[in-house]
């Protein structure tokens, strides 16, 4: 039975290669197959897998620190600290939000947008475990196919 799965290039494909032979799957059962992808300006906007929050780390860091800024200097200025630790907390997280975004986010998905076809194959009764470990290590899409007898 052949299992077929893509992965972004990334560490859970490691990851998975190495499951997989730790679990009696011989290297020259597992195929790798790299994808050329071309870059294009609607890869602009980062869209990650599983959830995973888009620029929250640094709005929350900028966001705190603003705060804290805006805390301690509110009582000097006139509206007082509330006022200006809000004022802080929002002007920072936006700060922090549209760094992330736009600088750093930009830079590592220019890098990694190439995909990966990972063929696998095995025997019938650990096909379910093989898929099973490949969704287990964030594969972008996992199939299964019976190779037909004759």
């Amino acid at each position: 039975m052949n299992v077929f799965a893509t992965f972004r290039h990334s560490m859970y494909l490691e990851m998975a290669i190495i499951e997989l032979e730790q679990r009696g799957i011989e290297q020259q059962n597992i195929l790798v197959i790299p994808l050329d992808n071309q870059y294009t300006k609607s890869h602009d906007i980062v869209l990650t897998h599983r959830g995973d929050p888009i620029g929250i780390q640094f709005g929350f860091i900028f966001g705190t620190v603003f705060m804290l800024l805006g805390v301690i200097y509110g009582f000097v200025f006139k509206w007082g600290p509330v006022l200006w630790g809000m004022i802080g907390i929002l002007t920072g997280g936006v700060l922090g939000y549209w760094l992330d975004l736009f600088l750093i986010k930009r830079n590592q998905n220019t890098i990694g947008l190439s995909e990966v076809i990972l063929i696998v194959d095995c025997h019938q009764s650990m096909s379910s475990e093989v898929e099973r470990i490949l969704w287990g290590h964030r594969a972008v899409g996992v199939a299964k196919l019976q190779p037909k007898t004759s």
